[in-house]
């Protein structure tokens, strides 16, 4: 059996999501850095797309996760999971928290990637615009 089904059949066998997050932090302690509630209204079309995908697994939304990094195939599994729940996984070299408000920012370089496809008409900073 492969890691990665070792880790479906123990989260097949849990009943809620703290049970999830329970096994995570024993398995991974520490690997969940942050969790905040949206995205900066900064940033609309990445909310709306949260909201795509919580329309299209048929879950409501339900917080962002920030991780250190992922290292493994099993912390991607877990990432899979919460996706499927209605959570955005995401690392801390991707997204951070507003300084004031929490709200989730992309990191300067995502920020500087994004606009290589999409027109962002502000300077990137580690706060919201309106905070």
């Amino acid at each position: 059996m492969t890691t990665e089904e070792k880790t479906f059949n123990e989260i097949n066998e849990l009943q809620t999501m703290k049970e999830v997050f329970d096994l995570i932090e024993s398995k991974y302690p520490n690997w969940i850095i942050d969790m905040v509630n949206r995205y900066s209204s900064d940033y609309p079309h990445l909310q709306n797309n949260w909201q795509t995908l919580a329309n299209h697994s048929k879950n409501k939304m339900q917080k962002i996760i920030i991780v250190e990094n992922f290292e493994n195939e099993d912390q991607l599994s877990f990432a899979e999971l919460l996706t499927h729940a209605g959570f955005i996984v995401r690392t801390k070299a991707e997204l951070i928290p507003c300084l004031f408000c929490r709200s989730a920012i992309p990191t300067q370089t995502i920020y500087n990637k994004m606009r290589e496809h999409i027109k962002l008409d502000f300077e990137w900073n580690n706060k919201c615009r309106n905070c």
